[in-house]
């Protein structure tokens, strides 16, 4: 059956970049089609797969999980999907496309190659297995989010994999990559369950003689991503041999499982599998040559870019790609902080209507290591969903939005939540910020009553605001003995645990043997965060608080558990201005207003002279510093250094109330009572009004937090 479809925006590929760039092209009001091969959506994390998305908090970064319309997705499954169960998952993103009205979704539809019309692709050429259909589906831009590049690469852009670079028309040839992966999950039956081994499965002898190289370490408690080092392929062209990779990750699972029930080695009587991937989690194969191409450098220097549109902060990430069969450790794993990714990384002007997203985009070897992860993936496909929308709204080639253009994509990506770290780009439409700000009243920023204490050791730092004059702060220790606290003071917008930032100068402070003293430590002035990497310190302990205070934490470089020290300092953190200066989340400064109290705390923006306005926006607090899972297995191994959320964040706002002020009075624009967005978007009354006031009736159990109130003229800040 042959068919035709003509969609304004045409997206190939259903993971995070291609959910993330259809949906953001939807949003903007552009005709969308997303066709992906697989009957689920997103991709690696799906529960074909179930590998978990992680990206620049998982790497490091404090303060810095990743927002937009992926954060958004993850933000709806922790509400409705607390038990993080795959399969709702799953239902989350099929709900939020089939949702949309201006995005058309085909499930089970394989994009197999591009028609080309000259210089620009004129349709693809779509095969839906389900119904037998032959779909032709023309577009103004289309978007390639295939993970394999397949419609690029069919359209003649110039690839590269591995380190090698192709001649555009081939895939097939030996180059070494990172290999795929598959996982399993166990339960406990509670009786003796026996596992016959399949005849395809590797022997014992096999398995036995791949373990115990590289920290690869077989248990019976293993579970889910611990098993990410079942990884084979990248000796192979991780394409032409997907099936014979796959085959062989089978036999290689079957084969683990087998020597953990068999071997007598092992405490697995009652345990049965529950659980196999479909399919492997794939993780490298053709990245598309761009305009721009990311280097390491960039990564290690956080250099910047004119053109940024969104950013990434995973480690630079490397596995062997002889993967279970190499000598060589894991993975090896180098720390960056969040650092921008330019938009000439998405496209190539060969083809003037096509834009790339996700693993493919145009980076080294040494940098696809870390943009190659899910959450950077995500927001590659939000920058480039948002750059076709437009493209075809303008009627402009890709270059044209790169060149005459990228301001207004900037914007637009800022406004619908998606960080562009060190750009300081201000909203001409954004009328709040002429207005003046009132609140209830704010936090004063002190610590509440100690909880507990953590002792300072080596790789232990803290974090605080910093201040642009030197002033000191005030740290609430305990010691058992006569010593001294030491280390270093570091200046960052954004730290990390493994990279606290610019080294300012060291400090040296004598501690008297005491409970519960108060110290005074001199601190030097700071543009951004100020961080304390401590040395080890005998004896001395800090105190901890229950209540997170935003741009407070005391952690070690190590794990991913962080806590709220009695750490104080005189300057004024949290106030109600912060909601028109901020950009929206912790940088260089928490930059949020805090509620004083839990009873009814609201704040206000009022301007001189009535204005008109379709649209507000709020930009709740998510907790930053926490990864955002999509599904979670019963169990994983201290080396993901992996901290899992308990519900929902307690200082996320629940239930409030919009109101503006008119000439007749206060009028209620919007009421929520069961808010779980990080991001609200407000539809306006169409009267003149002076003032617009946030009414917060129910957090999720602490001090309501507002990073940012924008006011837009016309809905959507078109």
């Amino acid at each position: 059956m042959m068919k035709q479809m003509r969609s304004q925006v045409v997206v190939a590929g259903g993971g995070p970049a291609g959910v993330s760039a259809a949906l953001a092209s939807a949003r903007l009001g552009r005709e969308t089609v997303l066709a992906t091969n697989r009957p689920t959506l997103g991709g690696n994390s799906s529960s074909e797969i179930r590998l978990w998305p992680r990206g620049a908090t998982g790497g490091g970064s404090l303060f810095a999980e990743e927002t937009g319309i992926w954060g958004g997705l993850k933000m709806k499954n922790l509400y409705a999907n607390p038990d993080f169960n795959p399969y709702i998952w799953d239902d989350v993103l099929l709900d939020a496309c089939v949702s949309e009205p201006k995005l058309t979704l085909l499930l089970n539809a394989h994009a197999r190659y591009a028609e080309m019309d000259g210089g620009r692709i004129k349709f693809l050429k779509v095969t839906q297995l389900t119904t037998e259909a032959e779909i032709d589906i023309y577009g103004d831009v289309f978007i390639d989010c295939t993970g394999d590049g397949s419609i690029a690469a069919s359209a003649g852009v110039p690839f590269i994999i591995g380190g090698e670079e192709s001649n555009g028309s081939s895939s097939s040839f030996p180059v070494k990559t990172q290999g795929n992966s598959i996982l399993y999950s166990t339960r406990d039956t509670g009786k003796p369950t026996r596992f016959v081994v399949p005849s395809y499965a590797h022997s014992i002898d096999h398995i036995e003689s791949l373990l115990n190289r590289g920290g690869r370490i077989i248990s019976e408690k293993s579970n889910g991503c611990d098993l990410w080092w079942f990884e084979y392929g990248g000796e192979n062209d991780t394409i032409a041999d997907s099936e014979d990779i796959a085959l062989e990750l089978k036999r290689l699972l079957m084969g683990v499982w087998g020597y953990i029930k068999n071997s007598g080695k092992f405490e697995a009587e009652n345990l049965a599998l529950d659980w196999i991937g479909s399919l492997p989690g794939k993780r490298e194969s053709r990245r598309m040559k761009a305009e721009k191409t990311l280097a390491e450098e960039d990564l290690l220097s956080a250099r910047t870019h004119p053109d940024a549109v969104f950013y990434g902060g995973w480690y630079m990430d490397f596995h062997p790609p002889e993967g279970i069969y190499s000598e060589k450790e894991t993975c090896i794993q180098i720390p960056v902080n969040v650092y921008q990714v330019p938009f000439g990384c998405l496209y190539n002007k060969k083809v003037d209507n096509l834009l790339f997203a996700g693993r493919i985009i145009g980076v080294s070897p040494s940098a696809f290591a870390s943009t190659r992860i899910m959450n950077t993936c995500a927001l590659s496909g939000q920058a480039a969903g948002t750059a076709a929308s437009l493209a075809s709204l303008h009627n402009l080639p890709i270059s044209e939005i790169a060149s005459t253009y990228i301001r207004d994509l900037q914007t637009f990506l800022i406004r619908d939540d998606v960080l562009i770290p060190y750009l300081d780009l201000k909203d001409p439409a954004d009328l709040a910020k002429a207005a003046r700000v009132a609140a209830s009243g704010c936090s004063d920023g002190k610590c509440g009553p100690p909880v507990g204490l953590a002792p300072i050791e080596k790789d232990t730092f803290a974090v605080l605001p910093g201040n642009p004059v030197a002033a000191p702060v005030e740290l609430l220790v305990t010691a058992s003995q006569d010593g001294v606290l030491s280390g270093t003071w570091h200046d960052s917008p954004l730290p990390s645990r493994r990279l606290l930032g610019k080294p300012i100068q060291g400090f040296e402070v004598p501690v008297k043997k005491g409970s519960a003293r108060w110290i005074s430590l001199p601190a030097p002035a700071a543009q951004g965060f100020l961080s304390m990497s401590f040395d080890s310190a005998p004896g001395i302990s800090i105190h901890l608080e229950e209540r997170q205070r935003t741009g407070f934490l005391f952690g070690s470089a190590n794990s991913s558990e962080y806590f709220y020290p009695c750490i104080e300092t005189n300057i004024p953190i949290y106030t109600p201005s912060s909601v028109i200066d901020s950009i929206g989340r912790p940088w260089a400064g928490p930059g949020a207003w805090v509620a004083d109290t839990l009873d009814s705390p609201w704040i206000e923006l009022s301007w001189d002279a009535h204005i008109t306005a379709q649209e507000a926006r709020i930009y709740f607090n998510p907790d930053f510093s926490l990864e955002l899972a999509t599904s979670l297995f019963s169990s994983w191994e201290p080396s993901h250094i992996y901290t899992a959320r308990k519900g929902m964040p307690p200082q996320l706002v629940k239930n409030y109330s919009v109101y503006v002020k008119t000439d007749d009075g206060w009028e209620l624009a919007e009421s929520q009572e069961e808010n779980w967005r990080r991001m609200a978007i407000i539809r306006l009354p169409e009267k003149p009004f002076s003032s617009l006031k946030i009414s917060i009736k129910e957090t999720y159990g602490a001090p309501a937090e507002i990073f940012k109130v924008s006011v837009y003229p016309r809905a959507n800040g078109a």
